[in-house]
């Protein structure tokens, strides 16, 4: 029943965390490749606002196509990650910015674009936040079957649930006499008021190897 809940809310938290990405890397891109905060200004000020609606229209359609065609290449190591509980930052960081380096490649403006040759490293820097997003919010615990505290918040044991070891004593050897000598056939800790048994006595010296 676990196992089903944690699938059932990866299909929630994975399509959420890519929207989220998606809408990060929009934004670095549209600051950074077309510099929306310096050219909006200028195209009010100086264009009709039938002239400023096109251009705009235009920005975000190159835009929506670019960051779908990132996250499009991304998915796939995505996937690869919910079904091997991949989880590490680094690897949903390089997936997102590889394939935003591919997209801005591939696709015009930023790949062919004499405008800006430097074009490519925006789409770059877009697929790293981007891929950090996304692991902020779901890729940190991509795989369903995988408990999310494995290996990770393990609580430090409690000092006073730790089990004392039991001090070392001395036990007091008794031995009962033999014609052929004598053979260890009790012991045990007896309290010092513990009357010994008639049959038993104290070893009158050392063992035999105890080297005492």
């Amino acid at each position: 029943m676990n196992k089903l809940l944690r699938l059932l809310l990866r299909f929630l938290v994975v399509p959420f965390g890519i929207m989220v990405g998606m809408g990060v890397t929009m934004a670095i891109v549209a600051l950074g490749y077309f510099d929306v905060m310096r050219a909006v200004p200028r195209i009010v000020a100086t264009a009709e606002p039938f002239a400023f609606v096109h251009a705009a229209s235009n920005v975000f359609v190159v835009l929506s196509a670019l960051i779908m065609f990132i996250w499009a290449l991304a998915i796939i190591p995505i996937l690869c990650a919910e079904v091997f509980a991949i989880r590490s930052l680094l690897y949903h960081v390089m997936n997102v910015g590889i394939c935003g380096w591919l997209a801005g490649q591939m696709l015009q403006p930023f790949g062919r674009s004499p405008a800006d040759p430097n074009a490519g490293l925006y789409t770059v820097a877009a697929g790293f936040c981007g891929g950090l997003v996304y692991w902020i919010i779901g890729g940190w615990s991509a795989g369903y079957w995988k408990p999310i505290d494995r290996g990770r918040f393990t609580p430090a044991p409690d000092p006073r649930d730790a089990v004392p070891r039991p001090i070392p004593l001395e036990l007091p050897t008794r031995v009962r006499p033999h014609r052929r000598g004598a053979r260890i056939i009790q012991a045990e800790i007896l309290p010092p008021d513990a009357p010994v048994p008639s049959d038993l006595r104290p070893l009158p010296g050392p063992l035999p190897g105890n080297g005492r």
